[in-house]
């Protein structure tokens, strides 16, 4: 979404994909929309064509879940140029919690991590080996079994 504030028709907008440097969206405000976006980084290039930046709208993408994932307003002039937000895919291989598409130590130390840090939640959907909803030493060492195997 795009909206929340006033002089919306000085507002336009870019989602720029860092991977290709390409705008996979852009618009203006108020908008309104649901879209699928491939994995990876993205950035807002924002422009406001009075150059008293947004006056109170913001720019705002949520996840299916209706989770906030990156808002951003351009405070004040004509352009600016948003920090750049990563869209996860939810499917996973089984293990593969840093989806890179291979099963190795990597995902092993991401979960370890995950685990030590208490900040497991969103390594559960790919990195519950043993299925009891919980991401623990015990779905490590069912991976690094995968692993040796």
């Amino acid at each position: 979404t795009c909206n929340g504030g006033s002089w919306q028709q000085e507002i336009s907008w870019n989602l720029i994909s860092v991977d290709s440097g390409e705008a996979v969206l852009s618009g203006g405000a108020p908008y309104d929309n649901l879209i699928s976006l491939e994995s990876g980084g993205y950035y807002v290039n924002a422009f406001d064509s009075f150059g008293d930046g947004w006056n109170g709208n913001y720019w705002t993408i949520l996840d299916s879940d209706s989770n906030q994932i990156f808002t951003y307003t351009l405070e004040d002039g004509n352009e600016g140029i948003s920090e750049t937000f990563f869209v996860e895919s939810e499917s996973c291989s089984s293990g593969d919690v840093n989806n890179d598409d291979t099963l190795n130590i990597q995902d092993v130390l991401v979960m370890i991590n995950g685990i030590l840090s208490g900040d497991w939640e969103d390594l559960l959907s790919c990195g519950d080996m043993n299925n009891d909803n919980v991401l623990n030493i015990s779905d490590v060492i069912i991976m690094v079994n995968l692993i040796l195997s």
